[in-house]
């Protein structure tokens, strides 16, 4: 009687012992699966440039950009890691081919990078897309250069073996690339597109979503030979062109304070409306597109990225003729796009001031931000 209950005893303790680390493991999992979920935004600095940063994008927690040198004639791709207490240190750069570019014209504005590579757009003097193979960040070294007969090459998407760019300083079209090969990049065909002000564009899947003034548009690439527009969204902003045309620009810039930008979640696009709201579309049916939700940002949303479960937008306050910059609000928002349909703003950061510019934007990566400021970028930590 007593053996069987000294063994039934200790029986009982490794059951419950096995039970605890059981329970721990999985509150461990739980707690450790999404860090930057858990953790708050925070400024940890500020890194200040001699040239004006163009575009950037994150690869393997570093960041790439592309900048304007000297008096804007010329180009170059910078890759910086980031240290400790958030500053940026440069490890390599690579300047684009041919000098003389025209200053007006002739300027990056778009990168994306896949698989090593980085695909910069130039316009100008070469209308194209600049191929940069970035592995070594010591030692970026070109691969190709691949010319375009559009003036404008303003934002570029990478999906697999197909690139999407839109062009255009009003926005005339979207080329369809092949870069299974980036010495060789071919290009499949050239979709059409009015426009109504400088776009962007986001590939994924068996589409593309091409953002402008006037709302979203979705092409449908899964024949990349011969691409569809599928859908439209009216951007709730748009107060139609100034001449009644397609192609161009809006009405007043009160109506339009910056370009809109857009980003992928999921089976949802987020667009900046360029005015204060962020809205979040379903495109469950493309030739129906409806907003489950819109949020509320500061005067002119000038940016948006996703990292997570979360989606970042970058906004600053209306600008009174005469206002000290000091006393305009630039603000990061944090929001939970877990459900998508039911967004939540979780915190919102307020960053440093500057000077209105096109050239301001928000990149996400894992474990930080960078919101580019022209001149400048900031470094905000969202990981633990």
């Amino acid at each position: 009687m007593c053996y069987d209950l000294v063994i039934m005893t200790k029986f009982s303790a490794h059951v419950f012992a096995l039970f605890s680390l059981i329970s721990c493991m999985a509150l461990l999992a739980a707690c450790g699966s999404d860090s930057a979920n858990d953790s708050p935004m925070e400024l940890v600095a500020t890194t200040e440039f001699d040239n004006l940063v163009r575009s950037a994008a994150v690869d393997n927690g570093r960041l790439i950009t592309v900048e304007s040198i000297g008096n804007e004639e010329q180009v170059a791709l910078y890759i910086y890691e980031v240290d400790e207490g958030g500053e940026l240190l440069e490890t390599g750069s690579l300047t684009a081919p041919g000098d003389g570019y025209n200053p007006t014209y002739s300027t990056p504005n778009g990168i994306a990078v896949d698989d090593d590579v980085a695909y910069v757009t130039l316009t100008g003097d070469r209308n194209g897309i600049w191929m940069v193979d970035v592995a070594d960040p010591e030692a970026p070294e070109e691969l190709s250069f691949f010319d375009t007969p559009d003036v404008g090459q303003v934002a570029v998407s990478i999906n697999d073996d197909v690139a999407a760019v839109a062009t255009g300083v009003i926005g005339t079209g979207v080329n369809i690339l092949d870069i299974t090969d980036p010495d060789a990049v071919e290009q499949l065909t050239r979709l059409s597109h009015p426009g109504s002000s400088t776009p962007n564009i986001k590939l994924t899947g068996d589409y593309a979503y091409l953002v402008d003034a006037s709302g979203l548009t979705v092409i449908d690439v899964s024949d990349p030979d011969a691409p569809e527009e599928a859908g439209f969204f009216e951007n709730p902003t748009w107060a139609g062109p100034i001449s009644g045309e397609a192609g161009s620009l809006t009405t007043s810039a009160s109506d339009m304070p910056a370009q809109p930008d857009v980003a992928v979640a999921g089976e949802h696009v987020l667009m900046t409306t360029g005015a204060d709201a962020l809205e979040i579309l379903n495109l469950d049916d493309p030739e129906n597109i409806e907003s489950d939700a819109r949020i509320e940002t500061e005067f002119a949303s000038m940016g948006v990225d996703v990292s997570g479960d979360y989606a970042y937008t970058y906004s600053r306050g209306e600008l009174e003729l005469g206002e000290p910059m000091t006393d305009v609000s630039f603000v990061v928002q944090k929001i939970d796009i877990s459900d998508a349909s039911e967004p939540e703003v979780v915190q919102e950061l307020d960053v440093n001031a500057s000077i209105p510019s096109a050239w301001q934007s928000i990149v996400a990566g894992d474990e930080h931000l960078f919101v580019l400021k022209g001149t400048s970028i900031d470094v905000i930590t969202i990981a633990g």
